[in-house]
């Protein structure tokens, strides 16, 4: 499994980094962090394309 992510500059350079989830949802799981089940959840199920845009939408930016 992979992360995408972009490199932002003059240009946009597209980038995938290999991750490990499980292990990644293993440390999660050490720590304290009372959110931590809600970000494992969104590991282990990613939103779609769409619930994300979706999820984006709503959030509110400042200036």
């Amino acid at each position: 499994m992979g992360a995408y992510w972009a490199l932002l500059g003059p240009d946009v350079e597209p980038r995938r980094t290999e991750y490990d989830v499980e292990a990644a949802v293993a440390r999660m799981r050490s720590t304290d962090d009372p959110s931590v089940e809600v970000i494992v959840e969104l590991m282990l199920q990613p939103r779609s394309r769409e619930e994300a845009m979706e999820h984006a939408e709503m959030l509110e930016f400042s200036e």
